[in-house]
């Protein structure tokens, strides 16, 4: 049996260069959980095995996935040009992100959201690279994916946080694929990421832990005599995943160098 430590969640000062911009976050508790997936959950992968009384100290978290106009400031900030990478950065030859269709544009030299009905919603097309400099800019880091998990599943032991099951009314995926057996099934899907905050939140306040958009994480994957490769580590789901890769335990992996209209992320601070 899982064992949690469970504390009421607060916010932080929010930390930002301007009101406008400023990130809110969620204090994690301390605590032990069994990360991964048990054998018998539907769309188990042999790589979720089960650590068990995985142990997590208390951290910050960002409450929601990281936005477009949250990520522009940054850019600009930095100068970051249209090749979108970070000349003085800790990755000076990797790009941190691509324009793409929807999200931000470059536009007389500044990087904006494409529209107001973007500006809310998460940032994409980010490399690990962009999003690792981001997080140190705001004076933070990626989480590991056991923090990730642990915040993801807010004391719960079942494949989502929400239960068994992710209806539509809980998260923003592809409606088109649900878990087995939900009950609450819907054919229409969303076609594109919603504002963060759209559903309701878990049980330690963080929105969209499932679903709108996968997260990068700071773990690299490991080949078989334990050396990383150039492989990170992205959880949670996305408006095009089908219901079983937004579980809690679910594992992906892309090199630090790839994007997605699919991909964001969010950001922790240590206690």
């Amino acid at each position: 049996m899982s064992v949690f430590i469970i504390f009421s969640y607060s916010c932080t000062p929010e930390i930002g260069i301007t009101e406008k911009q400023n990130i809110k976050m969620v204090s994690i508790p301390s605590g032990k959980y069994n990360m991964g997936s048990p054998e018998d959950e539907y769309g188990r992968q042999g790589y979720e095995l089960i650590h068990k009384d995985t142990t997590i100290q208390r951290f910050w978290m960002s409450k929601y996935e990281i936005t477009n106009t949250q990520f522009a400031e940054f850019l600009n900030t930095k100068d970051i040009e249209l090749d979108g990478i970070f000349y003085k950065g800790d990755f000076p030859t990797q790009r941190l992100l691509v324009k793409g269709y929807q999200g931000l544009r470059y536009k007389n030299d500044n990087w904006e959201p494409d529209s107001t009905i973007y500006a809310s919603h998460p940032i994409i097309y980010v490399t690990w690279y962009g999003a690792y400099e981001y997080a140190k800019y705001k004076g933070g880091r990626l989480p590991t994916h056991a923090e990730w998990e642990f915040a993801c599943r807010a004391g719960t032991t079942t494949p989502f946080n929400t239960g068994n099951f992710l209806s539509y009314k809980e998260a923003n995926y592809n409606w088109l694929l649900p878990y087995p057996n939900d009950p609450d099934y819907k054919g229409a899907s969303s076609l594109g990421t919603l504002k963060v905050g759209s559903f309701a939140p878990n049980a330690f306040g963080l929105y969209d832990m499932h679903g709108n958009v996968f997260e990068w994480c700071s773990d690299q994957i490991y080949d078989n005599p334990g050396v990383p490769i150039d492989r990170f580590i992205f959880k949670g789901g996305s408006w095009q995943s089908n219901a079983s890769d937004c579980r809690s335990a679910k594992i992906n992996s892309y090199q630090g160098i790839d994007f997605s209209s699919g991909i964001g992320f969010r950001i922790v601070i240590p206690n």
